[in-house]
């Protein structure tokens, strides 16, 4: 049995609908549009990476990494969207790179009332962006 029979099986057997759709959209890719082609692989990329995990004999190791990324989401969330809509709106180049790093680090420090890492200031402007 070929390797891609093995994982469509495993496929068909977690998720038949989206395995009827990958199907599909092999025999005809130019039935989907870019951007649907495109969802379709990001849906089943997490399926081909247990698949992969299990054929390499890594599965433990890559369940810890995919446990670890799960926890910084939220950081990684917030990031792209402080920075997409509010962090660079109306700041020019210039004025960007004007701007003191280690100052505003101490300010929010003081303002947050704990050390400025990654998480903590994520953890806040995720509530910020709540309110």
């Amino acid at each position: 049995m070929r390797l891609d029979d093995v994982f469509l099986s495993q496929l068909q057997e977690a998720a038949q609908e989206l395995h009827a759709r990958l199907t599909a959209a092999r025999k005809d890719p130019a039935s989907l549009a870019p951007k649907q082609s495109s969802e379709l692989i990001i849906e089943v990329a997490p399926h081909l990476e247990d698949f992969i995990g299990k054929l390499f004999g890594i599965h433990k190791a890559l369940h810890d990494l995919q446990a670890r990324h799960h926890d910084l989401a939220p950081l990684y969330a917030v990031k792209r969207k402080f920075v997409q809509k509010k962090a660079l709106t109306g700041q020019a180049p210039e004025k960007a790179a004007a701007i003191d790093g280690y100052a505003v680090a101490a300010e929010l420090e003081a303002f947050t009332l704990e050390p400025l890492t990654e998480r903590s200031f994520a953890d806040h402007v995720s509530r910020w962006l709540e309110d």
